[in-house]
């Protein structure tokens, strides 16, 4: 979080003092508020659906994959690294199972912002690669 004026995060990192929030205590007044947690909530709850997708692409493809050219198995491979990027990013974390990478323990904050950028950076990554594969895919 960055001492930056911003009409859509201000409500979270500024004081009524004008002063910035700290980092801690800016996350904190977003993992509280009530829209965010309804929005991180539905995620939540389409990753069930997502998951089960994913399951079946997955039987599917090991099934049929021989019969497909190389670039659908590459598009195939991209899909479930964006698939593990997701569930890392709405899965419950390893240390603590209780909690989400997008709802941080109170005690390491740190390790949560570096692990939190790694995998939004391996997400976005993977969006990408798909992005791609798909547009070579569907000019054939």
């Amino acid at each position: 979080m960055q001492e930056k004026h911003d009409s859509e995060t201000k409500q979270y990192t500024l004081r009524s003092d004008g002063k910035f929030f700290n980092s801690k205590a800016a996350l904190y007044n977003l993992f509280n508020d009530e829209d965010f947690t309804q929005e991180v909530n539905t995620a939540k709850s389409h990753m069930v659906f997502v998951q089960d997708c994913i399951e079946e692409l997955k039987e599917l493809w090991n099934k049929h994959k021989d019969i497909y050219p190389e670039e659908y198995e590459n598009f195939y491979n991209s899909l479930v690294d964006l698939y593990s990027a997701f569930s890392q990013i709405m899965g419950p974390t390893v240390d603590n199972p209780t909690t989400h990478i997008l709802s941080p323990s109170e005690s390491d904050w740190m390790t949560y912002f570096l692990d939190f950028n790694d995998v939004l950076v391996q997400y976005v990554d993977c969006y990408n690669e798909i992005t791609e594969y798909w547009d070579n895919i569907s000019i054939k």
